[in-house]
């Protein structure tokens, strides 16, 4: 997994501990799989590589002390991962919500649950990605799960905790003050490794959460492709869209974004729609 050393700045080789063998991911949650100790250096060590590339300041880390810790999600996948091979499936957000100190898995996927119990008890995003896109690949629900690779644009964020919420770029952004823009500190990252993160893994679609992740990866990647928006209109409430475009001959494809209860109300009752909308894409 050359690409994740190059991703995190692991000088130190912690990511050789976060795998199985055949790459499986461990639940980097977990004390009893990862110390403390090798979770803490390994947000330190991504942190102090960003500061020397200068994509974020020092002013902007120290906004919040330890009691609010730097932590990383860090990406997310089940099962083996075939490097060979890759995951068919890219779903893409912009930065994460961090509930574990120093070291997180994107929404919790790893190796620690079964597929099964990741769409019947896990976050509501495996069971609308199994529903919406198993018709398109002609493939099982189980399936679909254990072919995705969950990401962030940027894989850093304060710990929510002791006080502190911050799940959002604007209250990041009043975290951190004026030293820096957020946006432009994710934006920068990414640049920097989105595409060769996706050549990594192979996808033969990419997902974005919501149209703000959709148009910042096309500028990011510097897609030229035509756009299309297709819209979604509920019996009640805000119609949404799905937004298609192509990078490399890859769909790139947004998706109404899973983050409030308001949006999961309006997946449960259209999640038919979208599902066919995929599916004819």
């Amino acid at each position: 997994m050359k690409f994740l050393k190059s991703k995190f700045f692991d000088q130190n080789n912690a990511l050789e501990t976060f795998l199985d063998s055949g790459n499986c991911l461990k639940r980097l949650e977990k004390s009893d799989q990862i110390s403390e100790s090798v979770k803490r250096q390994f947000a330190e060590t991504f942190v102090k590589n960003l500061i020397d590339s200068n994509v974020i300041s020092t002013e902007s880390i120290n906004s919040v002390d330890d009691q609010n810790a730097w932590s990383i999600d860090f990406p997310g996948w089940h099962g083996e991962f075939d490097e060979t091979q890759g995951k068919k499936i890219f779903v893409i957000g912009a930065e994460p919500h961090i509930y574990n100190k120093y070291l997180q898995t994107v929404y919790g996927l790893n190796n620690e649950k079964s597929i099964n119990e990741l769409i019947e008890n896990g976050h509501p995003i495996f069971r609308y990605l199994s529903e919406i896109l198993a018709d398109r690949f002609q493939i099982s629900n189980q399936e679909v799960i254990s072919e995705t690779y969950l990401t962030d644009l940027f894989p850093l964020s304060p710990f929510r905790g002791s006080g502190l919420k911050v799940g959002s770029a604007d209250k990041i952004q009043n975290v951190i003050g004026s030293s820096d823009n957020w946006s432009n500190i994710r934006h920068k990252y990414a640049k920097s490794n989105l595409a060769s993160e996706i050549k990594f893994v192979k996808p033969q679609i990419i997902l974005t959460q919501g149209k703000d992740v959709f148009y910042e990866v096309v500028e990011i990647l510097g897609s030229s492709e035509q756009r299309t928006k297709i819209a979604i209109v509920p019996e009640s409430g805000k119609k949404q869209y799905v937004r298609t475009t192509k990078w490399e001959n890859i769909p790139v494809v947004s998706v109404p974004h899973i983050g409030s209860q308001r949006m999961r109300t309006f997946w449960n009752q259209n999640l038919n729609t979208v599902k066919q909308v995929i599916s004819e894409l």
